[in-house]
């Protein structure tokens, strides 16, 4: 019987301990925490100026404003994130490539106390993107209106609207700096919204068109648009040669079948000592044959 009440007894003490060193534990903890908290919000550490370089002044001051809300706040109604000490580096890069479209790449670093540098790299233009349906002088394709063309990365993402200043000189198709894609659906878009931010297509079909795109150019056609189309139907221009492809079977199917038509008959013509062959069209849109059209 003693055995057993000493047995209780031990029992209870080792639970009293395990008590005792548990609160010990979160008053450490909590202490730490209000410790951590009071130097934090000291200001000190306060972050009172944020600089952005790199970007553009037009968009300068969107891009601020977006790390400024960023660093609002607390951490668990904690700590402030508006300390230099653990300012959310993370969240403020997200924050600033989500206000423009433009932003490509974002670095963040501290300057002393109280400041935050912001380094800012812009997206090149690598396509032009209109929202329209091509103009034609004859069976020639024009550019002479870039009024509702915008600027897109290698993504067909528009980043930017054409304005005289950023449009390529000369103007596509005299010679063109950036490949030139038409996609009318973007008209649709509600006068008060900007295509600015959307794809010109997905991006899978916007990589594909653009390895045609390519392509054609590599076997010697020179492109000067492309019409993206409902349904998966486009049309390439060259010079007066228009080029039907779609997506019923496979694009770069169509592009194999193009460049082997297109060396037979340029070889052809270089074999028997004619000039190159010139077309009105070329439509590979049934399989393996291709239906084509020769000027006169």
């Amino acid at each position: 019987m003693a055995r057993n009440l000493q047995s209780h007894s031990f029992t209870r003490k080792r639970r009293a301990r395990f008590y005792w060193i548990l609160a010990l534990v979160i008053i450490i903890i909590i202490s730490w925490l209000c410790a951590i908290s009071f130097l934090t919000r000291l200001n000190a550490f306060a972050i009172t100026e944020i600089k952005v370089f790199g970007a553009d002044a037009d968009i300068t001051g969107a891009l601020q404003s977006a790390a400024e809300q960023a660093i609002a706040g607390d951490y668990f109604a904690i700590f402030p994130r508006d300390s230099t000490l653990i300012y959310p580096k993370s969240g403020i890069v997200a924050a600033v490539k989500s206000a423009s479209p433009r932003v490509l790449d974002v670095s963040v670093s501290r300057a002393g106390l109280h400041s935050l540098i912001i380094s800012v790299s812009e997206k090149a233009p690598a396509t032009i993107v209109c929202a329209a349906l091509p103009d034609f002088n004859g069976n020639a394709l024009v550019f002479d209106d870039p009024g509702s063309c915008y600027l897109a990365d290698d993504n067909g993402l528009i980043f930017e609207a054409m304005s005289t200043a950023s449009a390529p000189s000369p103007l596509p198709p005299a010679g063109p700096a950036f490949d030139v894609y038409y996609a009318p659906d973007l008209s649709g878009i509600p006068s008060s919204n900007s295509p600015v931010g959307s794809y010109a297509t997905s991006t899978t079909e916007f990589a594909a068109l653009r390895s045609f795109y390519d392509g054609a150019r590599t076997i010697g056609i020179s492109p000067d648009g492309l019409l993206i189309k409902e349904g998966g139907e486009y049309e390439l221009y060259a010079s007066t040669t228009v080029i039907y492809f779609n997506d019923t079977g496979s694009i770069s199917g169509e592009l194999n079948n193009l460049a082997a038509f297109w060396t037979n008959m340029t070889s052809t013509a270089r074999t028997s000592g004619k000039p190159s062959p010139s077309f009105d069209y070329i439509d590979l849109r049934y399989g393996n044959n291709v239906v084509y059209k020769q000027n006169k």
